[in-house]
């Protein structure tokens, strides 16, 4: 886990990523913010009406 707080720390609020899910999607999200104990992210993407959204994402999935 000390791994992935490690990488979280490298981005800053705003960064655009690039994620992988599990099924092979790919998505282009902004960067908000991490949870130390759980290896999580969140980030920022637009939805299907072109709003943003925030949802919380695994710092394995991150491609960029």
């Amino acid at each position: 886990m000390t791994n992935q707080i490690t990488i979280a720390k490298n981005y800053k609020k705003g960064d655009n990523l690039k994620i992988k899910l599990p099924n092979g999607k790919e998505f282009d999200i902004v960067f908000d913010g991490y949870l130390k104990q759980d290896g999580l992210a969140f980030g920022r993407f637009k939805d299907e009406y072109g709003e943003f959204e925030t949802k919380p994402f695994s710092l394995d999935t991150i491609i960029n």
